[in-house]
């Protein structure tokens, strides 16, 4: 039986090769990747996360939202997951879902300007011109 260390290491290995996939624009070599991963650490925050990533730009938005919601369900105060879960109800024009989301990520990571910047897009399309203000000047 390999042990949690083991299995954490690993996971993370096959996370970071997803990564490069990723980042190379190989969705399907990154989802069978992160599939990998999460195949010897099911419980593996970082590959969820990715993989709902990968998902995303897929398309597969429902598979996307439920993947960052089991990296929440793993940690829950992960800011970058709940604005990757907001740029998912934005795209989807789920407006008030997307600045609760924003919002939440902001309150966990205060300096978090990737948060801020789509928080004042969402709220600019939404005409809130003011508070859209306020975000941008976090900037």
């Amino acid at each position: 039986m390999v042990s949690t260390v083991d299995s954490a290491t690993t996971a993370a290995y096959f996370t970071e090769k997803a990564e490069a996939h990723l980042s190379a624009g190989r969705l399907t070599e990154a989802i069978a990747t992160c599939e990998r991963a999460l195949s010897v650490q099911a419980d593996f925050a970082p590959a969820c996360k990715l993989l709902g990533n990968a998902l995303q730009r897929a398309g597969k938005n429902e598979a996307a939202r439920d993947w960052y919601q089991k990296a929440l369900t793993i940690q829950p105060d992960w800011a970058e997951a709940h604005a990757n879960l907001g740029s998912l109800h934005a795209q989807q024009q789920q407006w008030q879902q997307a600045i609760a989301r924003f919002q939440k990520a902001i309150a966990l990571k205060p300096n978090f300007a990737g948060a801020y910047r789509n928080l004042a897009r969402v709220l600019t399309h939404t005409g809130n011109a003011k508070t859209a203000a306020e975000c941008w000047y976090q900037l």
